[in-house]
This record gives structure tokens, sequence and C-alpha cells, in this order.
């Protein structure tokens, strides 16, 4: 991406912020319900029972106020599904792709690949050399000793190859094993491996690796963290992928751990993307959740 591009997408999301604080006064300011608006305690938003709702957040889900706002505009029973709610150049999702996050729907791949969009929109704050989808700063995570992703690209399926450097341990985070793709896909990995010692083991490298092996391919045995499903096409894989992209390309423990919250994932993923800067109408959705919101308020005078 050149420089250029990059302070027009700055501009863009600049000018969006804006743009969306001034509609969403105005929006303050009209219906006979608004001026309950601050009545409601942020910390306990509620929606009322009778208005009809695909997915409705739980209070357990600890949502903000202009989240529930959000929720209740995205996953309304009447609402019309062509509508779109998130927009990036020629990349469109309708209210009905938004639907596929209601549980026990499997997460369709455009959700997933806008979560992907707004991962990298976040990377491109980093002046660095990184990835486009997982926002990892290859270099100085090496450096610190911080883990490392390796995104291993197939024609079919995505895997991620975690290196632990500190721990000279090497993660395969997948998805969609298989009996097939295993051997294929830790023959590619070994290989990869083998280029990165290669790198890290350059004069200018080895110093950053007095306490480990700086040939990855030495680490030992790859490791699969249980608590991650790999069943091909289900629906708690679709959702891992969601909430692994939540950790913003951050390593966490809590990766590795057992999805107990799964619905949390699905909401703020729906929540996220609908006033993520990257969509062109955020500030219209904001607005016409704001509406909303003061109809539902109306409705309980």
């Amino acid at each position: 991406m050149t420089r250029d591009v990059q302070v027009l997408m700055q501009d863009f999301v600049t000018q969006s912020h804006q743009k969306r604080n001034v509609l969403r006064q105005a929006a303050r300011g009209r219906g006979r319900g608004c001026h309950n608006n601050n009545a409601v305690d942020p910390a306990e938003p509620k929606i009322p029972k009778t208005y009809e709702m695909v997915f409705r957040p739980f209070h357990s889900m600890g949502l903000s106020l202009q989240e529930c706002k959000l929720a209740a505009y995205i996953f309304g029973k009447e609402l019309p599904l062509e509508e779109i709610l998130f927009k990036y150049s020629f990349f469109d999702l309708p209210r009905a792709l938004f639907m596929s996050l209601s549980p026990p729907g499997t997460p369709c791949l455009d959700i997933i690949n806008a979560a992907c969009l707004m991962a990298s929109v976040r990377a491109r704050k980093s002046k660095t050399p990184r990835s486009w989808y997982m926002p990892t700063n290859f270099a100085i995570n090496v450096l610190l000793d911080t883990p490392v992703y390796v995104p291993i690209c197939e024609a079919v399926d995505t895997c991620y190859m975690l290196l632990d450097v500190k721990g000279a341990t090497l993660y395969v985070l997948d998805v969609s094993r298989s009996p097939k793709s295993i051997v294929r896909r830790e023959a590619n990995m070994r290989r990869i491996c083998r280029v990165l010692g290669k790198i890290y083991s350059t004069d200018k490298n080895i110093a950053n690796f007095r306490h480990t092996n700086p040939d990855p391919s030495n680490w030992g045995s790859f490791h699969y963290p249980e608590a991650i499903p790999n069943m091909v096409d289900s629906k708690e894989s679709s959702t891992w992928l969601l909430y692994w992209l939540q950790q913003a390309g951050e390593f966490s423990t809590r990766i590795f751990a057992s999805m107990i919250h799964s619905e949390d994932v699905r909401m703020r993923t729906a929540t996220s993307i609908a006033s993520c800067d990257a969509n062109e109408y955020a500030c219209f959705i904001d607005v016409k959740a704001e509406l909303l919101w003061c109809d539902l308020l109306d409705r309980t005078d």
C-alpha cells in the first residue's frame, strides 16, 4: 500500500468519525422518546421484550449502550434482509448475511472476510512490514521473543503456524485438520521453518537467540491445542476463527482454552463489523440504530 493511499484511508476514517458524531447528534434530537435516552443505564441496556429479534443479546455479554442499539437494529426480525449494513468499496454485507451469526447457524464466509478486513484496517496503523490479514509485526515480534504467526495459505483452506520464540515451541492453529492434510501441511511448515532458521542464524540476528536454537525446524514436533475445533465446515470452526480475530493479532493463551461463550463472539462480531471505521455506511447505521432506539423507548412510555 502506497503512502498516498494510506493518507487517503486515514482521511476517510477521520471524516467518518466527524460525520458519525454529527448525524448521531441530529438523530438524538428527533422522536418523543429520545429525551429518555440518558435515563437508560449504559451498564445494563435493555431491549423491550415486545421487540422481536432473531438474535437477542444477553446481559452477560456486557454490551455497551451503543452496542445494544446496534444489536437491536442488526437483528430486528421485521427489518429488511436486503438492507446493506456494511460496505467497503465493492464488498457489501446485507442484513441477511449478518443473520448467519445467529445461533445455531454457521457464520458465513463473507462475515469472516469482513472480520479479517477489520484486522487489516487496524494493522495499517503500523508503519513497519506486516501480514495483510493478521496484524503481526514479524521482525519486532521475533526480536522481542513474542509469538509470531505465519499464515499457511492453500487452495481450499488456511491454517496458521504459531512460533513461540521464547519457548521454542511450534503450534498449529488448524480448524480444518484431517489425516490427509496433516502430512502435507507439516511438511510445508517444516520447509518454512528451515528457511526461517537461515534468516535467524545470520550474524545480525543470531544475538537474539542466545537462549534458544535459532532454527525452528529443531524445536521439536508441532503442537495442536486440543480446544481448537478441527471439524471441516463446522460452525464451531467458523466461530473460533472469529474469536481468534477478536484477539486483534495479539497472542493470548485464551485461544488455547475452550470457547465457552460463543454467543458473545457472534454478537460482538456483528456489532464491531457494523461500527468499524472501514464501513462506509457506519454513520448511517448509527443514526438508524439511534432512531430505532428512540422508537423503542417511546413504546415503553
